[in-house]
């Protein structure tokens, strides 16, 4: 063998050593993952699970994006702040490509700040304190704010049940029951012109079971109505204790009331003059995949539908919505395009994202009537 063909032979070694050893190429991935982070256990699992519900059925209905399978990776926040940073991580390690949740304004603003350092989209269904998208641009949400809630409240309160005076009584152990409140405050005393007629603040904590003290003082104030702004467990019992202390205003809750677990907890006591606002009712809105979503989920789940379902399937929908329009599962096509959403038609309304990455969509107000959650009225941006 000559000396040349040795030292070629010898090349072509090393070389087919070289390309044997180098890892292959990663193949494309076989489905689009997207993140669920969520309460499923804990003192926040109801909203959750009824969060996961909606998720699951929208991925029925609706179960590939960019020709690939959606699949979801679903983690459990355990309704607690460090315990959802954890969560963000897994599901961001195990190849999600974007995260919907959490249904709690807290737990959110613990998920987006771990989403925020990998670059990560999210989506929230149900968390509305303006915090939570504030100064972060991954961060985005299917549901109102409660500044708008708190405006909303007000506005219904002053205009459609002729209220002059008003009482707060609120949790003020959480974002999203203070935020509220705060909102509802401001916006009262514009309305009315005299910060004078919220006659006064009281206050709970979260897991608090006996409201009779403040009960008590409300009362004797005898204010035109009563806003409680706080989860629906506390709801259900503030209603049943104050009907029982012979308290007859109106009581008027935010979004966080809407589970069938309210009615629940209240019993007769939430009939008749105890009103929320909310999401969705399936009178409120008119286009095809609202009236056809109450059918679906029944279909499903074989019980009515609440508003953290709906708002959940709406989320999923914007999302998927965006990274179609990406043409992609990079993450800042996918932040772009969700930025761009502009008149969504949902199960909530018609939405837009604005500069903050916040919804601009209506405000649905119920009462229960007789037993029945009914549809009041819809307040339009």
């Amino acid at each position: 063998m000559s000396k040349k063909l040795s030292v070629l032979l010898g090349i072509v070694l090393i070389l087919s050593m070289l390309v044997a050893a180098a890892p292959a190429p990663q193949a494309a991935a076989d489905t689009i993952k997207i993140g669920i982070v969520d309460s499923l256990t804990g003192n926040h699992s109801a909203y959750g699970l009824a969060a996961v519900d909606g998720y699951k059925l929208a991925l029925k209905h609706r179960d590939t994006v960019l020709g690939k399978p959606v699949e979801f990776i679903i983690v459990d926040t355990k309704s607690d702040k460090a315990e959802t940073a954890l969560a963000t991580s897994r599901a961001i390690a195990d190849g999600a490509v974007a995260l919907m949740g959490t249904s709690s304004s807290g737990f959110t603003i613990a998920m987006n700040e771990v989403a925020a350092k990998q670059g990560i989209p999210t989506i929230t269904n149900f968390s509305t304190n303006p915090l939570v998208t504030q100064g972060n641009d991954i961060a985005f949400r299917a549901c109102f704010i409660d500044p708008y809630q708190g405006w909303a409240m007000a506005k219904f309160a002053y205009e459609d049940l002729g209220a002059k005076t008003a009482v707060l009584l609120y949790d003020v152990s959480t974002d999203y029951n203070v935020g509220v409140a705060n909102y509802f405050r401001s916006s009262w005393a514009e309305m009315t012109g005299d910060p004078k007629t919220l006659l006064g603040e009281y206050y709970i904590m979260m897991g608090d079971r006996d409201f009779t003290a403040q009960l008590t003082t409300i009362k004797e104030l005898n204010p035109d109505v009563v806003i409680i702004p706080n989860d629906y467990a506390e709801v259900g019992l503030i209603l049943k204790q104050a009907r029982e202390l012979g308290l007859t205003q109106a009581f008027l809750g935010g979004d966080a009331v809407d589970l069938p677990e309210v009615a629940e907890i209240a019993g007769d006591a939430i009939n008749n003059d105890f009103y929320m606002t909310t999401h969705w009712s399936p009178d409120a809105f008119t286009n095809e995949v609202s009236n056809n979503f109450g059918d679906y989920y029944r279909e499903e789940y074989n019980r009515d539908p609440d508003a953290t379902a709906a708002v959940s399937w709406d989320a999923y929908n914007i999302l998927l919505d965006a990274i179609e329009r990406a043409g992609s599962t990079d993450p800042k096509a996918i932040i772009e395009e969700l930025a761009n959403t502009v008149d969504y038609e949902g199960v909530t309304g018609q939405i837009s994202i604005d500069e903050e990455g916040d919804a601009i969509k209506p405000v649905v107000v119920l009462g229960y009537i007789d037993g029945v959650k009914q549809l009041i009225k819809v307040i339009e941006p």
